[in-house]
């Protein structure tokens, strides 16, 4: 598990658009919100990401980067964002990497 002050691990996975996304990318921002969520579509999950997408505009405000992870595939990211019209990355883990990497499964 991750302690303040350790650098994040590097995280590289398609995006909902099956771009190849790496974490280092969106370390320019002041900030870096990850959220990793067990399903799209799911009622907590959606809940969740769209609590994010709500408050988006105080988290561009503040200089943060907001990125979704999840161990769905990348057409299924795609329709969550869509329907949800979710504004920021949802990142596919189907095998865990990212996860693991950050010391969560």
């Amino acid at each position: 598990m991750l302690k303040p002050g350790d650098r994040a691990p590097e995280v590289v996975a398609f995006d909902q658009h099956g771009e190849p996304f790496t974490l280092s990318s969106a370390l320019g921002a002041k900030h870096v919100v990850l959220f990793f969520y067990p399903k799209a579509e799911t009622r907590v999950c959606t809940q969740e990401a769209c609590s994010f997408r709500d408050h988006f505009e105080a988290f561009i405000s503040a200089e943060a980067t907001v990125i979704g992870i999840s161990h769905d595939p990348v057409e299924m990211q795609r329709r969550f964002a869509q329907r949800y019209q979710l504004p920021f990355p949802l990142l596919s883990d189907p095998d865990g990497t990212a996860a693991r990497a950050f010391g969560l499964t």
